[in-house]
């Protein structure tokens, strides 16, 4: 991520789904917190979570944004937004004890 926030959510809304997660997980990857995928299907079709847990089991934050939709608002501003403040807890605040961040699309 670049110091213009706003120039950010316009290259990350460009992308594909698949490339905007991938763009997630390496994000996070570069900040050392380690990524996993969950394939699921509902009555919207199939999908794909994003998630990582950091710290211990004792307190938890759970994070989540979209980045699946047409919306630069909703969805790409709100996954930016969830991958730099997972960031910033965890280089800054290590008394949450534990965080959970989640992204999701639909197929």
């Amino acid at each position: 991520m670049s110091v213009n926030f706003l120039e950010d959510v316009v290259r990350f809304h460009n992308l594909s789904i698949v490339e905007r997660k991938n763009w997630i997980q390496s994000n996070l990857s570069d900040a050392g917190i380690a990524c996993n995928e969950h394939v699921f299907h509902s009555c919207f079709g199939t999908g794909c979570n994003v998630w990582a847990e950091i710290g211990n089991k004792q307190k938890k934050v759970v994070l989540s944004a979209h980045y699946d939709g047409s919306s630069i608002v909703d969805n790409s501003a709100g996954a930016l937004s969830l991958v730099g403040m997972t960031k910033h807890i965890l280089k800054c605040d290590r008394q949450w004890g534990s965080v959970g961040c989640c992204t999701a699309w639909w197929q």
